[in-house]
């Protein structure tokens, strides 16, 4: 088997993974999110809130004051992916502050069905860590220094592509060497400069990074 960087373009259809807002969702200026210029930006981010509230929600019939919770963590989070923030600026009803910690780390990471059923489908194990929600060069070194396959998946359209080791990743597949490897996938937007940024952190601690077939 060998999987060739960006083959696959992972169309998300209405209410194929993320399905549509809950209509119990009371969307209240409480939860409302800041004004961006970018319209798939503002969709995509509700998209994720959806996912993660659903997530949340579908285990032990929480009443109504845990699901405002539920809300509010997801929503302030999008705000400003910092726990510390988060947990200054929300007012729980009834989860603990330590709860709501621990439901918090849970959103660095997000898992291959959020990208579409397609790339579920080829990466089934595989949970991105958000890049954005990575606060500095040596958390994000933490993560890479290891691993010897890199990867990224554009957040709004499921598109992925290697950004170091596919060599190591495709002989690795098809049997030609025995020992396993590390690989570590991150969630990135594609159409911005956080690509770029992505990219050269990579390189700055590799040496090198890859990305549509080339070696920079």
């Amino acid at each position: 088997m060998k999987l060739y960087a960006g083959s696959d373009r992972v169309q998300r259809t209405k209410g194929q993974t993320l399905g549509e807002p809950p209509s119990a969702i009371p969307i209240t200026s409480a939860y409302q999110l800041p004004d961006a210029p970018d319209p798939d930006y503002t969709i995509r981010t509700w998209r994720w809130i959806v996912y993660q509230y659903q997530t949340l929600t579908v285990v032990g019939a929480p009443g109504q004051a845990r699901k405002r919770d539920y809300l509010a963590l997801c929503t302030g989070w999008v705000k400003s992916k910092d726990k510390i923030t988060v947990l200054d600026s929300v007012v729980l009803e009834e989860l603990t502050p330590d709860e709501a910690a621990v439901l918090l780390e849970q959103f660095h990471r997000i898992p291959a069905d959020f990208f579409g059923r397609e790339f579920a489908r080829l990466f089934p194990n595989i949970w991105a860590w958000d890049y954005s929600a990575i606060t500095s060069h040596k958390e994000f070194k933490k993560l890479v220094e290891g691993a010897e396959v890199i990867f990224a998946v554009d957040w709004n359209t499921g598109t992925y592509n290697f950004a170091f080791g596919f060599d190591a990743l495709d002989a690795g597949l098809d049997g030609h060497t025995p020992e396993t490897f590390g690989t570590v996938t991150f969630a990135v937007e594609f159409d911005s400069p956080q690509l770029q940024q992505f990219l050269n952190a990579i390189k700055t601690i590799k040496g090198w990074v890859e990305w549509n077939g080339e070696i920079q």
